[in-house]
């Protein structure tokens, strides 16, 4: 009883409303990171890029098949995070070779070797998340699933094949604009790389090089079980609420009060017990069922089948009436005589009966009496349909289908990461840490959204959470969550690859991808928060779920329960069994993440070698 035109409507207005949002927040926490005026605009203009081919791309799925009224804000707002992150890693490494010395040239090269083979395997870890929807027979998943695809490989290959092209070109004179309003506007912003007060011989000056998440590694190595179980119990404590959790599907009461739609289908349930929303209809199929032989002075036998299973019916708890061709029925008695015709259907090959509910009877209540309706048998087949059996025909099948989806986007995840890494530890390690940041996350929204705590507002509490919302964001967030693992672990393989040394390579890898991460991590839950100011429920229920479970992964996640299990696993970390090492050994990795020794440093001689 809901409008999706009107979804679609105040859906493009609040899009419009979080892109003027977000965009000056984005760009100030771009000049913070990057510190430069004439780079900063690189990675929103990348993202536009992508964005704008997706929604091409969208179009012409139009032509196949159904869309999803909230494909645009999902794939824009996905898109957008996503470019600025490949950007900023991509950017980042170019000026680290660069503040080392080499050429532009070089440096290009060097960034996308490393950071460019980085963007492609998160992108390939996003994408197989969402493939994972693909499995799901719900239109409005595969719809999603198709854009988010669609702009998250936008976004890896134009960071990968554009950004060369422009910082060739761009990368000096880019400095040399900075320099020329850094003049004028000094002390406004640090534009200029800082030499970081105790960071490591080497690394002083180097742009990205984060002292406050050096410290952090330090600490986390340095205590990992009391640290790292610390911010296990604060997850696991947000993940709790999960117990309660009960799933529903959207209805007009994903949209504002104040849209007349949304007033109109209130008044009709309350003025109108009989319409369409607050029935179950019935219809029984009774072309190859033989009538039996009435007696007489009673009503002919397909006649008292029907009055015998409308009385039935009507003695259900819940029930208000039953409507059929053969009379009105209401607590196990008919109340009218027959007159409504239009209940014999298809020729006299269907019969409908139309079971009314109680006045008030909503999810749960409404599925319980659907299961005693389907429960009670009937003499002939039968179809049931309504909204209650729409919502749980699709809850159970979207329950059939998750566990396939979850081994679909576990075992892709666990295997680009096993592939990026080569060591079996991180890659489960990964896995794991993800579905823990994500069950924090999920967990915060029963409080927030089924029952309306917290102080949140401007939404209609339903006493349930949007199932299909809840799994978009699951793959969405299982994406990002083990996209962020890949950043850091690619320099901290990096780092062990030249020194062998692991405690030292995990501070050395979060110091270089700490401000990255960071930066990475805000622009998404700025994105996102400005998606959770949508005055649609199951956007502000998508955007909420995204922010918090990126914030919980960019924060306990990625500063303390990283390091202090891959402290805890030692070489462990980089353990393949033989027969895959010798397989790793066969296709060798390319680039400095790959393995490779870090610039200006020989590898060590350790027993043995994580680049095998």
């Amino acid at each position: 009883m809901w409008s999706s035109a009107e979804a679609v409507r105040v859906s493009r207005e609040d899009l419009r409303v979080a892109e003027m949002a977000a965009a000056p927040v984005v760009l100030l926490i771009l000049m913070v990171t990057l510190r430069s005026f004439a780079l900063v605009f690189l990675p929103m203009a990348i993202g536009l890029v992508s964005v704008s081919a997706t929604l091409g791309v969208l179009n012409g799925l139009t032509l196949l098949m159904p869309v999803s009224v909230f494909a645009v804000n999902v794939t824009a707002a996905l898109g957008f995070g996503l470019s600025v992150d490949y950007g900023l890693l991509v950017l980042m490494r170019g000026r680290e070779e660069m503040a080392r010395g080499e050429t532009v040239g070089d440096a290009v090269d060097l960034a996308v070797r490393s950071a460019g083979r980085a963007v492609l395997f998160s992108a390939a870890t996003v994408i197989a998340c969402l493939a994972a929807l693909l499995v799901f027979p719900v239109p409005f998943l595969r719809s999603l699933a198709a854009g988010g695809i669609a702009v998250v490989a936008f976004s890896a290959l134009t960071t990968v094949l554009f950004y060369p092209l422009l910082l060739r070109r761009g990368l000096l004179p880019a400095a040399r604009l900075d320099r020329w309003l850094s003049d004028r506007v000094r002390g406004a912003l640090p534009l200029r790389g800082r030499k970081g007060l105790g960071t490591p011989e080497g690394d002083a000056g180097v742009p990205g090089y984060s002292r406050a998440w050096a410290w952090w590694g330090s600490a986390a190595t340095r205590r990992p079980v009391l640290l790292g179980a610390s911010a296990a119990v604060l997850l696991l404590t947000c993940a709790l609420p999960l117990g309660q959790a009960r799933f529903g599907i959207a209805d007009d009461r994903v949209l504002p009060e104040a849209l007349q739609v949304r007033q109109t289908a209130a008044r009709v349930r309350a003025a109108f017990p009989d319409a369409a929303g607050t029935k179950l209809p019935v219809v029984l199929s009774v072309a190859d069922v033989r009538e039996p032989e009435s007696e007489p002075g009673s009503e002919p036998g397909m006649a008292a089948q029907v009055d015998r299973y409308a009385r039935q019916l009507s003695s259900l708890h819940g029930v208000a009436g039953v409507d059929a061709f053969t009379g009105t029925y209401r607590g196990g008695s008919r109340t009218a005589l027959p007159g409504a015709a239009r209940h014999r259907l298809a020729g006299e090959k269907a019969v409908l009966l139309d079971v009314r509910m109680a006045p008030g009877v909503q999810p749960p209540a409404s599925e319980s009496l659907l299961r005693q309706v389907r429960a009670l048998p009937a003499f002939a087949p039968r179809m049931i349909g309504g909204p209650p059996a729409r919502t749980a025909d699709t809850k159970k099948e979207l329950a059939r289908r998750a566990p396939l989806a979850a081994l679909v986007a576990g075992a892709s995840a666990l295997l680009v990461v096993l592939c990026f890494t080569g060591g079996l530890f991180v890659a489960f390690k990964a896995v794991v840490l993800a579905v823990l940041s994500l069950s924090a996350g999920i967990g915060c929204l029963v409080p927030l959204f089924q029952e309306g705590r917290a102080g949140m507002e401007g939404f209609t509490v339903t006493g349930q959470l949007d199932i299909s919302m809840l799994l978009l964001t699951v793959c969405i967030a299982l994406g990002l969550s083990v996209d962020y693992e890949v950043f850091l672990l690619a320099r901290i393989k990096e780092q062990y690859a030249a020194t062998g040394d692991g405690r030292s390579s995990i501070i050395h890898g979060m110091a270089s991808t700490g401000r990255l991460i960071s930066a990475s991590s805000l622009v998404v839950v700025v994105t996102m928060s400005a998606m959770a100011m949508s005055r649609v429920t199951s956007l502000k229920l998508l955007g909420t779920g995204l922010a918090l479970t990126v914030l919980l992964d960019a924060t306990l996640v990625r500063a303390l329960l990283v390091p202090a299990a891959m402290q805890l696993a030692g070489r462990a970390n980089w353990w393949l069994p033989d027969w895959a090492r010798h397989l790793r050994r066969r296709v060798p990795a390319r680039g400095p993440a790959a393995g490779g020794p870090a610039r200006g440093r020989g590898p060590a001689a350790t027993e043995w070698d994580p680049r095998t």
